[in-house]
């Protein structure tokens, strides 16, 4: 994560961020599991907090559990999450392969998750995000589609992120032009 424009933080709370970092090269195996097991944590702490901080309320609106609008068929959930997702990170990873836009990464990463929530939102719900998916879901006992929003949002960035390494790796390997 990038955070003031262009300083990266290393902080990020999406277990999809995490696996595309990975998968590009840029992450440490050895820091995966601790990284996705704190952020589905801060997921089940965050909804238990508003559990007691607003009680029945949260429990009214099943504590804010993600659902697809009536009649989003499972394939169609799982394609439309993942791939709203891939063009997320399809837009990041190309900002992140020109050093000049790396202070653009955080606006790059704004709008492109606005406009997913913006245009999925009344679809499929527009988790996006396993850790925005996974307190609620746990704490309500919210089951249906749930593999959807645990396995989509990971699986495209793991597959833009085995992309981005491959094409770094590609470009690495072309010898540069012998000048005239």
């Amino acid at each position: 994560m990038h955070s003031p424009p262009g300083r990266g933080s290393g902080g990020h709370m999406h277990p999809g961020v995490t696996v595309f970092l990975w998968s590009s090269g840029l992450f440490p195996s050895r820091a995966v599991l601790p990284y996705v097991t704190a952020q589905l944590a801060g997921s089940v702490a965050g909804t238990a907090l508003a559990g007691l901080v607003w009680g029945g309320a949260v429990r009214r609106v099943g504590h804010g559990a993600v659902h697809p609008a009536p009649g989003t068929g499972t394939v169609e959930l799982f394609l439309i999450e993942g791939a709203a997702l891939a063009a997320v990170f399809t837009a990041v990873a190309l900002v992140m392969t020109r050093p000049a836009l790396g202070a653009l990464i955080p606006a790059v990463i704004g709008v492109g998750v606005g406009v997913v929530v913006a245009t999925l939102g009344t679809v499929t719900g527009a988790s996006i995000n396993p850790a925005r998916a996974f307190g609620p879901a746990l704490l309500s006992g919210t089951y249906e589609h749930f593999w959807n929003y645990m396995i989509a949002p990971v699986a495209a960035p793991a597959l833009v992120g085995l992309a981005h390494r491959a094409l770094r790796t590609r470009r690495a390997a072309v010898p540069a032009p012998a000048e005239a």
